[in-house]
């Protein structure tokens, strides 16, 4: 179980990105932020880690450690 720090963080994380799909004018753009808050449940409860849900996503779309981006 992440600490306490960790937990109130992701909650917020949780709680803004539920915020900004009910203010979401396109349904796609809600459910994408939906589906952010339910990550950060998630994590927030222990049941996922960030590397494993960032494990699950496309190659391309993942940001390398040092930051930057390679030109398309």
């Amino acid at each position: 179980m992440p600490n306490q720090n960790t937990v109130e963080y992701y909650r917020t994380r949780e709680a803004n990105e539920r915020a900004v799909a009910a203010r979401a004018g396109n349904f796609m753009v809600a459910q994408l932020h939906l589906e952010l808050a339910e990550q950060y449940s998630k994590v927030a409860s222990g049941e996922e880690t960030v590397p494993s849900l960032l494990s699950c996503r496309e190659p391309e779309f993942i940001i390398p450690r040092d930051g930057r981006l390679s030109p398309s």
